[in-house]
């Protein structure tokens, strides 16, 4: 498998768990609440063709980041801990919108691995 079509799983995945929830791989088509599957990172081979590392999952709650957005993102993040491997610590993040404006945010690190 290639590791652009491990992230489209991956999205997918996601994507059948919520729901009626957006999941998306590109930033620019964010539009809380949404999903956003980020770019591979803290990459490394295995063997010749698996390469693994994280992914960064980033839920995306609308502004502002009051307790309707907390409560959002924590229903959301314990329906995809149940489903992802989490490769690291979940951590509460901000999302920056074109223009600047900042959305509420968590970022799940899930683990990569193309095999």
């Amino acid at each position: 498998m290639t590791s652009r079509q491990h992230r489209a799983d991956l999205a997918a995945k996601i994507a059948a768990e919520l729901g009626d929830v957006r999941v998306v791989v590109d930033a620019r088509d964010v539009n809380p609440p949404c999903v956003l599957i980020g770019a591979p990172a803290g990459l490394d081979k295995r063997t010749v063709c698996n390469v693994y590392g994280t992914v960064p999952v980033m839920l995306i709650a609308p502004p502002p980041g009051n307790a309707d957005a907390l409560d959002w993102c924590l229903d959301t993040l314990d329906a995809l801990v149940a489903t992802l491997t989490v490769n690291g610590l979940i951590e509460p993040a901000t999302f920056t919108l074109p223009g600047g404006q900042e959305l509420p945010a968590y970022t799940i690190p899930v683990a990569f691995d193309n095999t």
